[in-house]
């Protein structure tokens, strides 16, 4: 997942910003087949997915990291 500004620079507190060999765009990783996302109450994101045979989920996505489960 990408996270820009509205004018398309990168904010200053994405988590790989300044890493060599990282994208400083990158949000999180690790998503399979996302289908739509969108934010809480509490402006956390959320991410629902799709399985190739089935297991679909809805995931809370991790700042600089993979998804975390929340089925």
């Amino acid at each position: 997942m990408l996270r820009l500004n509205r004018n398309g620079t990168v904010p200053g507190d994405n988590p790989f910003v300044g890493q060599a060999g990282v994208r400083p765009e990158i949000w999180s990783y690790g998503h399979r087949n996302p289908q739509g996302a969108a934010l809480d109450l509490e402006g956390r994101r959320w991410v629902n997915e799709h399985g190739a045979r089935g297991g679909d989920d809805v995931n809370l996505i991790a700042r600089g990291g993979r998804i975390t489960a929340g089925r």
